[in-house]
């Protein structure tokens, strides 16, 4: 009995156990109930008000757009009106030209025209003697026999008057027409062969120009004399393959390769201008043109391992959206430096925008002259710029001069600065002899060029760069007179601030970003690890102490004489040699007189 009462109560127990559960379930059921429908209720109050947001400015922007396109209708329709006015004039106008041609043409069939007009079948003879009763014609054809029985059978002449002379003791200009156009390229062809025909070996034979073709040519001659044998023109305005003519010079450009769609005209753009006779002596060769803004070139001296490197650099103002990254630029700059480390001149010449002031370019350990600023002014880019002349061991040759010669270098309405530039090495600016500022408002008085001035062809506010360099003739002569000694570096005496500039650093990256991207032959690793050990050890030279290590001499505290070679050593050991033999030397006179003239002629060669 007692076990079935115990039942009894348990199941008891367990009855009521699950009628709470029940119980509780159900509250918890209208818990959340109430919570999903109030939950339901918020997000429908939500998504009608964000509805209705939403039709509003459906509604304002169909509004708007409404309205434009309305704008845009009445623009096309008043320029349809324009168009047709504009055609209605057209026809006018055409119909008034074909009345004023036909009465040209009546006038031209009853006039005669002159052949010497047309310089497309005349030729002026110069330095043909004058003489009294002269017959020209004959003498013409004379002229005309020298050239050979070919060129006589076909030039026939139409027209041949004398000039009054232009200056007194000279014969005056003969000009002569012919026939057509082949006649008168067949006697430029043969004009040569007078000068070996006694009579007329001092005749000139030219093809005639305009007054205006005269002009021209001539205020480009006086202007190629003012400016040096190879010229830097940064700012070209050029567009994709367009490149520059001038008689005398070979045109090597850089033109800028992305410009925008709308652009009137081409933006950009660095080259050379190069005397032909420099290309006669020297190799050419175009170390990198793929930077904008940047073109290195090479020149190796035919005869001679002299080289020099030329850097024609244009960078954009700081304000405008290409002139915004300078540290890419001076970077890539600099790598070239160091990548040309072999070339005896280095020469950086172009438009950097960047103002200097009076900012020192060279840092307190180097010993070159100062400079003289007429700008004082400094921008970002400037100090950019001092930057990259530091870490280069360069520095710009503007204000280091005659005074009288320098000027600014960017003279407008809007004021003068100094932005203009040309550097070279510390060890190559002795051999700079001269450097001068020439204005082009000078250039244009000093040659007369005011009647090339107009609304599309304005003064330029740039102003020409001249510098004159020493040029060696044998590289030997100057190879040997470097000094060749062991030399270590203080490793101990690293500063903290070694690799620490941004120059050196964007260096570092491009590097590294050329080592991540290069899967190519093993010659391009190879040029990364030479250009990589070439930036340490400018930058070890630059910033870490350095000891003579030569076990050669005890005497490594002494100052270096930088004029001392190999061969100074070998006279001075010969005269040494000759001393030491004349101190111990115990026999005759005579003799003695021999080494001790042996000793004075070794002094003397030293």
């Amino acid at each position: 009995m007692a076990n079935t009462d115990d039942i009894s109560s348990s199941i008891k127990l367990l009855v009521s156990s699950v009628n709470e559960i029940k119980q509780g379930q159900e509250s918890m059921k209208k818990m959340f109930e109430s919570k999903i429908d109030k939950l339901r209720n918020d997000v429908l109050s939500t998504i009608d008000q964000k509805m209705q947001v939403l039709k509003s400015e459906i509604h304002l922007d169909l509004a708007r757009e409404s309205s434009r396109i309305d704008d845009l209708a009445n623009s096309v329709h008043s320029l349809s009106i324009r168009f047709n006015d504009i055609e209605e004039s057209m026809n006018n106008l055409n119909t008034q030209a074909d009345s004023i041609n036909s009465t040209i043409n009546d006038r031209n069939s009853n006039t005669q025209v002159n052949p010497l007009s047309n310089d497309a079948v005349t030729v002026i003879v110069k330095n043909l003697q004058f003489a009294e009763n002269e017959n020209l014609i004959e003498i013409m054809n004379d002229i005309i026999h020298k050239l050979g029985q070919s060129v006589a059978k076909e030039v026939k002449i139409a027209a041949v008057p004398r000039l009054n002379p232009r200056f007194h003791g000279k014969p005056g200009l003969v000009k002569m027409s012919l026939e057509n156009t082949d006649q008168k390229i067949l006697i430029l062809r043969n004009k040569h062969k007078l000068k070996t025909d006694e009579n007329y070996k001092t005749v000139f034979i030219q093809g005639a120009k305009s007054r205006i073709e005269r002009l021209i040519e001539n205020n480009t001659r006086a202007i190629l004399r003012e400016l040096p044998q190879g010229n830097h023109v940064c700012e070209t305005h050029l567009i994709a393959g367009d490149n520059l003519r001038i008689n005398g010079y070979i045109w090597k450009g850089f033109n800028r390769k992305h410009i925008h769609r709308d652009a009137p005209k081409g933006s950009g753009g660095v080259g050379l201008f190069i005397k032909q006779w420099i290309l006669n002596d020297y190799n050419f060769e175009v170390v990198d043109a793929t930077f904008e803004g940047l073109f290195c070139v090479k020149f190796t001296s035919k005869s001679t391992d002299f080289s020099f490197t030329v850097f024609s650099c244009y960078l954009p103002p700081e304000g405008s959206v290409r002139g915004r990254n300078s540290q890419n630029f001076f970077s890539h700059l600099l790598l070239n430096i160091y990548d040309q480390s072999e070339s005896d001149v280095i020469v950086i010449c172009g438009d950097f925008n960047s103002r200097i002031g009076t900012l020192n370019d060279f840092s307190d350990f180097d010993s070159i002259r100062s400079r003289t600023a007429i700008d004082k002014t400094v921008n970002q880019h400037g100090k950019s710029f001092l930057e990259f002349l530091n870490e280069s061991k360069t520095c710009v040759l503007n204000g280091r001069y005659d005074s009288n010669k320098d000027n600014f270098t960017c003279i407008s309405g809007r004021g003068k600065s100094v932005v203009d530039y040309m550097c070279v090495p510390h060890d190559v600016l002795e051999l700079c002899s001269s450097f001068q500022v020439i204005t082009t408002r000078s250039v244009i008085e000093q040659n007369n060029l005011f009647q090339f001035l107009g609304e599309r062809s304005k003064i330029p506010d740039h102003s020409i760069l001249l510098a004159e360099f020493k040029t060696l003739t044998n590289i030997s002569e100057y190879s040997s007179s470097k000094i060749d000694k062991s030399k270590r570096f203080r490793l101990k005496s690293i500063p903290n601030d070694f690799f620490g500039s941004d120059l050196q650093k964007a260096a570092l990256q491009t590097l590294i970003q050329r080592i991540e991207t290069t899967r190519e032959t093993q010659s391009h690793v190879d040029n990364i690890y030479s250009d990589l050990c070439t930036l340490i050890v400018d930058e070890m030279n630059c910033k870490i102490p350095i000891y003579d290590a030569s076990r050669k001499t005890r005497k490594r505290h002494k100052s270096s004489k930088p004029f001392w070679n190999e061969e100074l050593g070998q006279l001075w050991n010969a005269m040494r040699l000759k001393e030491k033999q004349f101190l111990s030397f115990k026999g005759t006179i005579i003799y003695q007189k021999e080494i001790s003239g042996g000793i004075s002629t070794c002094t003397k060669v030293i």
